[in-house]
């Protein structure tokens, strides 16, 4: 468990030290959706041994290169924020659509129905995330401030209650 967390967030680290200025919109786009999949690819081939999570890796390199984005030509940040918000926008419909896909079976198909002790279990789940979101929001504000994001009560509170608006930003 040590080696897959640990080895993934270095493995996104060191490819996230790469550096390659074209002022070519085009090529950069390229070259961070490139990363995105080698670093993937790399953390969790079975052929290279080096079984680290490829999730984690990707999530440092998207970390990094957001924080070290004065590397990105003026010319190409535009267009490399219109890519991955499009990117980002068809891969959440993807991700909801699959899910009412997966519900809907598992609650439509059968003789299994909804029973009122299933609505205990949410009221559980409900309170549970929000517990869950503010030990979460607690442990990484010292990281947010750290980054620059800022964090402030208010916006925590808004976030705690708010939940997650997309499962990928």
């Amino acid at each position: 468990m040590l080696r897959l967390s640990c080895g993934g967030v270095l493995l996104g680290f060191g490819c996230g030290t790469f550096r390659a200025i074209f002022n070519a919109p085009a090529a950069e786009t390229a070259i961070t959706l490139a990363m995105a999949y080698i670093t993937f690819w790399i953390a969790e081939s079975n052929d290279l041994a080096i079984h680290v999570s490829g999730v984690l890796a990707t999530v440092v390199l998207g970390l990094f290169l957001s924080r070290f984005r004065a590397y990105v030509s003026v010319k190409a940040e535009e267009p490399l924020h219109a890519f991955w918000e499009t990117v980002s926008y068809l891969i959440n419909t993807l991700i909801f659509f699959i899910s009412g896909i997966l519900v809907a079976e598992k609650l439509f198909s059968g003789s299994e129905h909804i029973h009122l002790a299933d609505a205990g279990w949410l009221i559980l789940l409900y309170v549970l995330l929000h517990i869950v979101r503010t030990l979460t929001l607690l442990i990484l504000s010292p990281l947010l401030y750290y980054m620059g994001y800022g964090f402030d009560w208010k916006s925590g509170c808004v976030v705690v209650y708010g939940g997650i608006e997309e499962s990928i930003r």
